[in-house]
């Protein structure tokens, strides 16, 4: 199983090009680390890392490749 994890705004820049590599099986998201990268750190629930958690998701519907979200507790003071 050749697994891949988007974990950046780079990679979900190029999300299309990574996703038409053949042989990909699963991609994982890191909401962490993609916090980080949208400048919102430790902020999993942020709109903007769960925005592109969603455009991850969608495109790998259209690409059939299975798509793994990681479950993250609520924190109410994120925003």
């Amino acid at each position: 199983m050749a697994a891949v994890m988007i974990d950046d705004a780079e990679g979900l820049d190029h999300l299309d090009a990574i996703l038409s590599v053949k042989g990909i099986d699963m991609v994982l998201e890191d909401a962490v680390d993609l916090s980080q990268s949208f400048g919102a750190p430790g902020q999993p629930h942020h709109r903007r890392v769960q925005t592109a958690i969603g455009r991850m998701a969608s495109a790998c519907t259209v690409h059939k490749i299975e798509f793994c979200a990681v479950v993250h507790a609520a924190n109410q003071s994120e925003h």
